[in-house]
C-alpha cells in the first residue's frame, strides 16, 4: 500500500498539489493531511484529515493507541535522543508514553525532521517524521509504502536509555545504534536488567541470590494495602543474574531451581495474607533479558480461576497459541502464567507459544490492570516515584523478608 502524507495546508488549496504528487510519485492508495481542509474539494485519491479510519489492513490513529500510523499535533519529548540525525530547534513537546504505542509510522507537525527508524518498546520498528506546513518553504510531504524493507541494526527506542537523575533531569544512558536482534552481542552495560550494569537503579533491589535477584517493579502496578495485611506493593521482578540464561524461567529445569524456589516462597507469603500470587513471564526473541513478574491479588477482588479464565481469552485474542505443559518450549516466544490460589493449595497454569513477530511487551501489566480496574496505572512511567519505591523496598526488607526463606 502506497501512502502520501501532507503537512498542514493552512488554507492552501491542496487539490492540485495532491494531483501533481500523485502523478509524479504515485499512484497512491490514499493521502493523510496533518491539518484541516476548508471547502469542498475533489481529489484524485481518498484523503483523510482527522478522526480514526480503516484503510485495508491498516489502522490509523490521531492520538490513539495500537495503530500502524499515528498522528499527533506535537512531538514526543526527547525524540532526538539516541539518534544521529541533528536537530537544531526547540519545540513545545509532550511526553508520549510509547510503551502504549506500537506504531510503525508517527507523524507530527513542525519543522521537517525525519529520524532514523528505531525499535519501540513493543518490539516494532517506528519511523518518526515531522512535516512542515505547506506554505513554509520547507519539506511538507512524505510518501511511503507500508510493506517497505526492515533491517536488523536499528537502534532501540530513544527512551530506553533515559533515567531520572536526583535533580529530576533526564540523562542519556547507553550507546546508540545498537543491534537488537543479535542478542549475544548486546553489551551488558546497555541492558537495564543486568546486575553488572553500573547504571542499574539499585535502590529497587530487595534480595540478591546466587543466580538471580529480586527487585520491586519500577512504577509498580499495585500499591501497599495495610488494611489487607499487605504493607508493601508486592509487585516484584525475579531476574536471573546471567545475561543470557535459560529463557523459560518457570519451567522445571536445574538452571531455574533458585528462581522457582523463591517464587514459591513469595507466593506462600502472599497466600498467608489472603492474596493470590500471580506469576508471569513473557519470553520473546526481541527481549534481551528474561524475568518473572510476581503480583499479589486479594481474594476478595477475583478468584484464581477467574484470573486464569481472563487470560485464556485475552491471550487467544492476542494471537497466542495454547500448548500443553509437556510441549511447552524451553526458550523464546512463549507466555507462562501461574496463579497460586490462596483459597486452596492449587497452582493454576497457562502455557502459550507465540508465533507473532511483534508483541505487546505490556501484555501482562495491561491485563492485570484491567482485572484490578486500575487502568490509570497501566503506564509504569506514570507510576514511578523513587521516594515511594525506596520506602516500599525498605518496608519489604523490614516487614516481609524475615517471614520468607529465600535462597
Amino acid at each position: 500500500m502506497k501512502i502520501l502524507v501532507l503537512g498542514d495546508p493552512r488554507g492552501t488549496n491542496i487539490s492540485p498539489i495532491i494531483e501533481e504528487l500523485n502523478t509524479k510519485y504515485g499512484p497512491f492508495n490514499c493521502c493523510l493531511v496533518l491539518g484541516t481542509i476548508g471547502g469542498i474539494l475533489e481529489f484524485p485519491v481518498p484523503v483523510y484529515t482527522e478522526g480514526r479510519h480503516s484503510i485495508g489492513d491498516l489502522s490509523i490513529g490521531f492520538g490513539t493507541t495500537n495503530v500502524d500510523i499515528m498522528v499527533t499535533s506535537k512531538w514526543p519529548k526527547n525524540i532526538e535522543f539516541n539518534s544521529a540525525v541533528p536537530l537544531n530547534t526547540s519545540l513545545d513537546c509532550y511526553d508520549i508514553d510509547l510503551t502504549s504505542y506500537g506504531c510503525l509510522y508517527h507523524f507530527a507537525t513542525g519543522p521537517f525532521f525525519e529520524r532514523e527508524p528505531f525499535i519501540n518498546p513493543l518490539g516494532r520498528p517506528t519511523r518518526f517524521i515531522s512535516l512542515s506546513p505547506i506554505d513554509s518553504g520547507d519539506r511538507y510531504y512524505y510518501a511511503f509504502e507500508t510493506d517497505g524493507p526492515q533491517r536488523n541494526d536499528w537502534p532501540q527506542h530513544p527512551w530506553l536509555f533515559l533515567k531520572e537523575s536526583t535533580h529530576g533531569k533526564r540523562l542519556i544512558d547507553g550507546q546508540r545504534d545498537e543491534p537488537v536482534s543479535k542478542r549475544q552481542q548486546r553489551p551488558q552495560r546497555t541492558c537495564f536488567l543486568c546486575l553488572s550494569n553500573p547504571d542499574l537503579e539499585k535502590y529497587l533491589i530487595i534480595h540478591i541470590g546466587n543466580s538471580s535477584y529480586i527487585t520491586l517493579s519500577k512504577g509498580p502496578l499495585t500499591v501497599a494495602k495495610p488494611e489487607w495485611n499487605l504493607p508493601v506493593s508486592g509487585h516484584l521482578l525475579i531476574i536471573p543474574i546471567s545475561h543470557d540464561s535459560v529463557r523459560n524461567l518457570l519451567k522445571n529445569v536445574p538452571e531455574t531451581q533458585e528462581i522457582r524456589y523463591n517464587v514459591q516462597q513469595i507466593a506462600s507469603y502472599y497466600r498467608s495474607v489472603s492474596f493470590h500470587a500471580v506469576c508471569a513471564q513473557l519470553s520473546h526473541n526481541t527481549i534481551s533479558h528474561p524475568f518473572v513478574h510476581i503480583l499479589p491479588v486479594h481474594s476478595s477482588i477475583i478468584s484464581a480461576s477467574g484470573i486464569i479464565q481472563y487470560f485464556e481469552k485475552t491471550a487467544r485474542d492476542a494471537g497466542f497459541n495454547p500448548v500443553s505443559k509437556a510441549n511447552f518450549p524451553d526458550h523464546f516466544n512463549c507466555f507462562t502464567l501461574q496463579v497460586y490460589d490462596c483459597e486452596s493449595d492449587h497452582i493454576h497454569e497457562l502455557f502459550f507459544a507465540i508465533n507473532r513477530k511483534w508483541i505487546d511487551f505490556q501484555f501482562f501489566r495491561v491485563n492485570m490492570a484491567n482485572i484490578l480496574n486500575i487502568q490509570e496505572r497501566i503506564s509504569w512511567a506514570k507510576c514511578a516515584d523513587q521516594a515511594i519505591e525506596t520506602a516500599d523496598v525498605q518496608n519489604f526488607r523490614k516487614l516481609v523478608l524475615p517471614k520468607i526463606n529465600l535462597q
